[in-house]
C-alpha cells in the first residue's frame, strides 16, 4: 500500500505491531484516501506502532496523524527513525497529541533524516479496547 509521495518518493507500510482483522481495520487503511481506519488488536491500546518506507533517504519535518474518534486515539506518540526496518529505531521526536478526532499535524524540533521511519503510540486517550488511526502522514 502506498500514500501520496513524500519529497517524490513513494511511502510504502513496512510493518505494524498489531491489527484487527476481524473488523477489517487492517494496517494497511492508514495509507489509504479514504475514511477507512487502522485499529490494533482488541486490548491492545499500549505500545503499538506503524513503521513505513519512505523509498529513500528523506528528511521528514512533520507528522501528521488523524483520528475517527477522540477517545481511542493516539496519545503520547513516538516519531522514530532507522537506518534499516529492523532497526535499531532512534527517537526523532516525542508528542503529546490533542484529546479529539481529526488530524493533528506534528512539526518535528530538527527534521527526522532517514529511509525508515515509526509512529510508536505510547497509549491512548483512555479507552481501553482499542486504539485507533486513520491516517499517518509526513512532508
Amino acid at each position: 500500500w502506498y500514500q501520496r509521495r513524500v519529497h517524490g518518493a513513494r511511502v510504502k507500510l513496512e510493518g505494524w505491531s498489531s491489527e484487527n482483522i476481524v473488523g477489517n481495520d487492517y494496517a494497511a487503511n492508514v495509507l489509504k484516501d479514504d475514511n477507512s481506519n487502522w485499529y490494533a488488536a482488541f486490548g491492545k491500546v499500549r505500545d503499538q506502532w506503524l513503521a513505513f518506507d519512505l523509498g529513500r533517504p528523506c528528511a521528514v519535518a512533520t507528522v501528521t496523524v488523524a483520528c475517527r474518534y477522540s477517545v481511542n486515539a493516539p496519545k503520547d506518540i513516538r516519531v522514530e527513525r532507522a537506518a534499516s526496518p529492523a532497526g535499531p529505531w532512534e527517537s526523532a521526536s516525542r508528542y503529546t497529541r490533542p484529546d479529539s478526532s481529526g488530524a493533528h499535524t506534528h512539526a518535528l524540533p530538527r527534521p527526522a533524516r532517514g529511509r525508515w521511519l515509526r509512529l510508536f503510540f505510547e497509549n491512548n486517550h483512555g479507552e481501553e479496547h482499542w486504539l485507533c488511526v486513520r491516517k499517518g502522514t509526513f512532508s
